[in-house]
C-alpha cells in the first residue's frame, strides 16, 4: 500500500495548497499528523478486506458511532432533560441517538424537529 502514503501526501499538500491564505502552524501539524496515522495503518500489513473493515470501523468510532446495536440497558442511557424543554435521555454510546422513554425506545437527532 505504499501508493497509499504518497496519494495521501499528495492530496493534502493540495488542500495545504488550496487553502485561501497561507495555512498557520496548527493546520500544517494536523495536516502531519493525518500523514502520521495514515502512515501507522498502512504499516499493520492489512489485507484488502481487513483494511476495508478496518476503515469502516475506525470511521464509525472516530464519529462516535456504536458498532453493535444499542439496547434499552439503563446504564446505555443519561438523561439531558435539564437541557431539553421535554424529558429526554442521551445514547451514551452514540450521541446522536436520543429516547423520550428513558431508553426503551430511540430515534436520531435529526429527526428530533419531526418528532
Amino acid at each position: 500500500m505504499k501508493n497509499l502514503i504518497e496519494h495521501s501526501k499528495t492530496e493534502m499538500r493540495l488542500l495545504e495548497e488550496s487553502a485561501k491564505e497561507k495555512p498557520d502552524k496548527e493546520l500544517k501539524e494536523i495536516y502531519n499528523n493525518v500523514i502520521k496515522m495514515i502512515e501507522i495503518f498502512n504499516n499493520t500489513k492489512h489485507s484488502e478486506a481487513s483494511a476495508i473493515w478496518s476503515m469502516d470501523v475506525l470511521f464509525k468510532l472516530l464519529n462516535f458511532e456504536n458498532l453493535t446495536e444499542l439496547t434499552s440497558a439503563p446504564e446505555e442511557w443519561v438523561s439531558i432533560s435539564d437541557k431539553m424543554k421535554t424529558p429526554m435521555w442521551q445514547s451514551i454510546r452514540n450521541p446522536r441517538m436520543l429516547s423520550k422513554d428513558g431508553g426503551k425506545t430511540w430515534f436520531h437527532i435529526s429527526t428530533l424537529n419531526k418528532k
